[in-house]
């Protein structure tokens, strides 16, 4: 070995970066090592890679992904400082949105000293009205049955939220995804619906369905629902007899926003807000 090379373990020494981490990040193209021992497998870094390893290291400190981190590696190098401007202010909206989420959650935790589920199990119950701003969505419209349907389009909006052509421009999802229920009624096969995300950023559509719009600003009837799909039913009587009751009008189709839907999550902690948007007669 020539004195230039530094073996694995001294350049996580010198980058404080695990050599864990330094084999994940060669998996995935970043940080490679100049070197690779075609007998043992070592890998042996130049010293010309210590200054990108220390800002390897930062940019994973400040949670930038895989991909953020490539870019602004590719950025700096072809010297296009606006746009590694574009990609630190965009990571630092992104950042606050975060610490505000975390505040909102901290002061209702604070208001109160039961768990968060069970505040939410007892405002479930009490419809509200609320003023729904204006929405900027992509979005797909199909007929079909909402089981076989509602995932498989969420999870392409996904996708394409992620393809290179929107990552490259910044595209971000903006909230929770959301079901908007065109029919009058529920129907259980050949179902009007439209999937929708809300985003941020020049978004490019990839698949023929999908389209970019702006959901109208609502006032609306809006009630939680905690618990499994199928039961989100109940909610709509529960919603329906207090429409009634105070006699409010129905001016448009209803919409699901799954606030906190996961594979990971058990169903019954799955929350469903439902708006139905209304006009209030006088």
């Amino acid at each position: 070995m020539i004195r230039t090379q530094i073996t694995i373990g001294m350049f996580s020494t010198i980058t404080r970066i695990s050599k864990k981490q330094l084999r994940y990040f060669d998996s995935r193209g970043i940080l490679c090592p100049k070197w690779k021992d075609k007998y043992t497998g070592y890998r042996y870094y130049s010293f010309d890679q210590i200054q990108t390893g220390i800002k390897v290291r930062t940019l994973h400190d400040l949670q930038f992904s895989i991909h953020e981190m490539k870019l602004f590696l590719e950025l700096e190098q072809a010297q296009f400082q606006t746009k590694m401007k574009e990609l630190i202010g965009s990571k630092l909206d992104e950042t606050q949105k975060k610490i505000q989420e975390l505040k909102n959650i901290e002061g209702i935790l604070s208001e109160n000293s039961k768990n968060s589920y069970d505040l939410i199990r007892e405002t479930k119950n009490s419809p509200i009205i609320k003023e729904i701003p204006q929405l900027r969505v992509i979005s797909r419209r199909v007929i079909g049955t909402y089981k076989d349907n509602i995932h498989e389009h969420l999870v392409g909006l996904k996708q394409e939220i992620s393809h290179r052509l929107n990552l490259d421009k910044f595209v971000k999802v903006n909230g929770p995804s959301l079901l908007i229920c065109h029919d009058e009624g529920y129907k259980e096969i050949d179902a009007d619906f439209e999937v929708a995300i809300p985003v941020s950023g020049p978004f490019t559509n990839i698949h023929p369905l999908t389209q970019i719009k702006t959901l109208p600003p609502i006032i609306a009837v809006s009630y939680l629902h905690v618990g499994p799909f199928d039961k989100v039913g109940n909610a709509y009587r529960l919603l329906f007899q207090f429409l009634n009751e105070n006699s409010f009008s129905i001016v448009g189709p209803s919409r699901e926003i799954y606030l906190n839907y996961s594979k990971d999550i058990n169903q019954f902690e799955f929350i469903t807000e439902i708006q139905i948007p209304i006009e209030i007669i006088k």
